[in-house]
């Protein structure tokens, strides 16, 4: 009689649980998705990233200044450029510029390089101030090792 029982138990809660996960499933329920500040600065450094990996040659600082402001102003038009989306984005965008600037070749414009990475720097790290996120957290968000770019963070901090 007890194993009847317990048997009878467990199929019932079997039954309830399968019937109580059926009733919540609805196909046409609106689907969730959380967005955080950390997302969007992955989603904006890669946005970047993506784009300026179509370019045809990796040392055109017009070309690759071009891109990015076209991924930001794009993001601008659809109203998906949240202060984090912005803040990957020219983080990501600087580190191209900083790369370039240090390039020692005449068929690089590193003056060009300089000029325009000192725009997405100062606009990063007004964001960066806002939002209140350290070198660290910022680099390793936006998939960049901090170590490898935290020389470069500082060079540029004492450049006005």
């Amino acid at each position: 009689m007890a194993f009847s029982l317990v048997s009878a138990a467990v199929v019932l809660v079997i039954c309830s649980a399968q019937s109580v996960h059926a009733q919540k499933f609805d196909p046409n329920a609106p689907a969730k998705k959380t967005v955080t500040v950390g997302s969007e600065i992955k989603r904006g450094s890669s946005a970047v990233f993506e784009a300026q990996l179509e370019l045809p040659t990796n040392i055109d600082v017009v070309a690759a200044w071009r891109t990015a402001n076209t991924v930001i102003t794009q993001n601008r038009q659809r109203n998906t450029d949240t202060d984090g989306f912005l803040l990957g984005a020219h983080f990501r965008a600087w580190t191209k510029m900083a790369v370039l600037a240090n390039l020692d070749s005449p068929v690089v414009d590193a003056a060009r390089a300089h000029e325009l990475g000192r725009i997405y720097f100062a606009e990063y790290r007004k964001l960066q101030r806002q939002l209140g996120i350290d070198d660290a957290t910022l680099s390793n968000l936006a998939g960049i090792r901090h170590d490898g770019i935290k020389n470069d963070i500082d060079k540029w901090s004492k450049v006005k």
